[in-house]
């Protein structure tokens, strides 16, 4: 299986769908590619790679259902699939579990207001003592004050990055992960349908396979 893009995320940043084909289809894999030299390697390395690109795109389609972000801008950029070159039959999907900035997300800012911020279609949060900045970099997010009262937080809100310290102390805003995203919204089903496409891909393949061979 192939390794991550240089640049990309550590392992723990990351979310892994690897699907399994059931023994009757293997069974019946073996089968047909009997006389057919490396067709069962053959077979299941083309139909985890056809698998795995068909799982990329369902995962993609899942989180944009129930997210306004642009599919092909912010999520499909954070899925990658492992291809299974020779000598391996495993290919895999890659989902980012690091969380998005919040200003990724559809937006709109007002001075003594806050922020209200679309993080799933329809349903927007207001973040009151959000506020939009842009940073001396050149880095354009938002941002959260937090007050606090003898050191203990008054408000939490529940989406916040970085360190608190002091009154009016201000951070970054972050929202939810791709990798959550789809685990949340049923991520568990599209994972199941993976293994029946799987299962008909490895039986297309050594068809085709033997079809070749004859």
């Amino acid at each position: 299986m192939a390794g991550l893009p240089n640049g990309w995320l550590t392992l723990a940043e990351l979310g892994i769908i690897q699907v399994q084909v059931d023994r009757q289809s293997m069974d019946k894999a073996k089968f047909l590619l009997e006389t057919v030299e490396n067709g069962v390697e053959t077979a299941l390395r083309r139909a985890a790679n056809k698998t795995a690109d068909t799982g990329k795109s369902r995962v993609a389609r899942r989180v944009s259902e129930v997210t306004p972000l642009p599919i092909n801008k912010v999520i499909r950029p954070r899925i990658y699939v492992g291809r299974a070159y020779f000598g391996s039959t495993t290919a895999v999907v890659f989902i980012s579990r690091k969380p998005l900035m919040l200003v990724q997300f559809p937006y709109l800012a007002a001075p003594l207001v806050g922020v209200s911020v679309e993080i799933k279609r329809g349903k927007p949060i207001i973040f009151r003592h959000g506020f939009e900045a842009t940073m001396k970099s050149g880095h354009t997010g938002l941002f959260e004050r937090r007050y606090h009262s003898g050191g203990v937080p008054v408000s939490r809100l529940p989406i916040g990055q970085g360190p608190v310290s002091g009154k009016g102390a201000r951070s970054e805003m972050v929202g939810p992960s791709i990798g959550m995203t789809f685990d949340q919204n049923g991520g568990d089903q599209v994972t199941e349908d993976l293994s029946d496409i799987f299962a008909k891909n490895l039986i297309h393949e050594a068809e085709y396979l033997l079809s070749k061979a004859g």
